[in-house]
């Protein structure tokens, strides 16, 4: 089989789907309290921006704009998820 951008972003995708529905299980079932959870969030917002950016890097395709974007987003579901705990 060969491995094009095309699979690989759509194993990505999946994967992406995967890792976000099983940190939103976690946040919901295995914490106690509202700190962990709140730390729990911080953690993967962190997590998700320097993979975003180790990304960008590595394709030399990082500017301003695309970090900015990935900051604007991991704060937008920082927020959504921080009011449903």
């Amino acid at each position: 089989m060969k491995f094009t951008k095309t699979v690989n972003l759509k194993k990505l995708t999946l994967f992406g789907l995967f890792l976000l529905t099983f940190l939103v299980i976690i946040i919901f079932h295995f914490q106690e309290t509202i700190l962990d959870q709140f730390r729990f969030l911080v953690l993967m917002a962190v997590v998700y921006l320097i993979w975003a950016i180790s990304h960008h890097l590595t394709d030399k395709s990082l500017k301003l704009e695309v970090a900015v974007e990935y900051l604007l987003i991991a704060l937008l579901v920082f927020i959504i998820l921080s009011g449903l705990v």
